[in-house]
């Protein structure tokens, strides 16, 4: 069981008129809408039966657990690519222009400067035959 951090969710406005929320490195779809209330499911809709229900700007019921773990780089990537449709759909610069500008802002994982701040899972510290290879 994996339990998302407590950050407020996200909304993504795609460029079809819909909406993608992110919330605690997980990613979601609009499910169904009920009244005032929007229903989201996991975007790992196969595999993961995750559910929040939000009212205006707020969560009102989480339902499930997710079966996986967050994937922030997934949701970054997301922003990134819909962010780039919408400049592409909006301005008047070319493909390569918006591409590389975009990426340039994008968020990427911080780079190791000493060898204390690299940590690495247990899994890869150990060679195929179990001995450690990494202290």
């Amino acid at each position: 069981m994996v339990e998302p951090p407590d950050q407020p969710f996200r909304l993504i406005k795609t460029i079809r008129r819909g909406s993608k929320m992110m919330e605690g490195g997980f990613m979601y779809t609009v499910q169904r809408r009920i009244g005032d209330v929007v229903h989201w499911q996991c975007k790992e809709r196969g595999t993961c039966e995750a559910r929040i229900h939000t009212k205006d700007t707020d969560i009102v019921k989480r339902t499930n657990e997710h079966t996986h773990a967050p994937d922030d780089k997934s949701v970054s990537g997301c922003e990134t690519k819909v962010g780039i449709k919408r400049e592409a759909r909006e301005s008047h610069y070319s493909a390569h222009h918006i591409v590389g500008e975009s990426l340039q802002t994008a968020s990427a994982p911080v780079q190791p400067t000493t060898l204390a701040e690299l940590a690495l899972p247990a899994v890869y510290q150990q060679a195929a035959k179990g001995e450690q290879f990494s202290l």
